[in-house]
């Protein structure tokens, strides 16, 4: 499959409907910390896949018509019209979204940045902050390499797990914490790493590099240190 075939992927990969705890406890801190009126919360998902965390922006009493999102595949974006989503946008690969400055309090950027080639990552970055309010934040989770590797074949030799031989065929870009950390530094002045999902070594080690998968909080306003309280801020501990 060619590797920005998005349509072919949107067939052959599903996307689950249970957002990782560790972006729930984030946004919920997020939500409490800033104290706004939720009516007058503008979110967007960029790379929105099938819609699952649209459904936790609602959840979490944001209204539908302050929810917004994108995605480079039409049958993606079709499922979440289907599902009452009318603020979905389909934008071709290397275009900006059809948003004005300065729009949003949140962007989330969930299992998207691994897709996107590095030599492009910076304009998609660039667009995204673009749309985001001075004291907006954005959530970039990714696939933590080589380590994912390592916990796929721990899955194939202990648990039998066979589809995990093979690493998805659309990751294209590889970050560690460090090299996801100074990718959103050349856009962002505050950037947090933290871990997203611990697989198999992170518990035993607690060095960054044993992350199973990472989440960045980006921002150009100092991070609220409320919002890392509870989370394995492992690049600051362990730089």
């Amino acid at each position: 499959m060619d590797k920005q075939d998005f349509e072919k992927y949107a067939d052959v990969k599903p996307i689950n409907d249970a957002p990782n705890p560790s972006w729930e406890r984030l946004f919920e801190k997020y939500i409490e910390i800033r104290r706004q009126d939720l009516t007058r919360l503008q979110v967007l998902d960029y790379g929105c896949g099938d819609g699952k965390f649209l459904f936790r922006f609602h959840a979490h009493s944001v209204p539908k018509e302050n929810i917004y999102g994108h995605e480079v595949s039409k049958t993606r974006v079709q499922r979440c019209h289907e599902k009452g989503w009318t603020n979905i946008v389909h934008v071709d690969l290397h275009k900006p979204l059809p948003f004005e400055d300065k729009k949003f309090d949140f962007v989330n950027l969930t299992e998207v940045i691994e897709h996107i080639p590095s030599a492009e990552t910076d304009f998609y970055i660039h667009d995204m902050h673009r749309m985001m309010k001075n004291d907006g934040i954005l959530f970039v989770s990714t696939p933590n390499y080589p380590v994912k590797r390592f916990n796929d074949w721990f899955n194939v030799i202990v648990n039998r797990r066979w589809k995990r031989i093979y690493d998805d065929p659309t990751h294209v870009t590889f970050y560690t914490p460090k090299s996801l950390q100074t990718r959103l530094q050349k856009k962002f002045k505050h950037v947090e790493v933290v871990c997203y999902k611990e697989g198999v070594f992170y518990p035993r080690i607690k060095h960054p590099m044993a992350m199973h998968k990472i989440i960045a909080i980006a921002s150009d306003s100092p991070i609220p240190q409320a919002l890392l309280q509870g989370e394995a801020n492992a690049l600051r501990k362990a730089a």
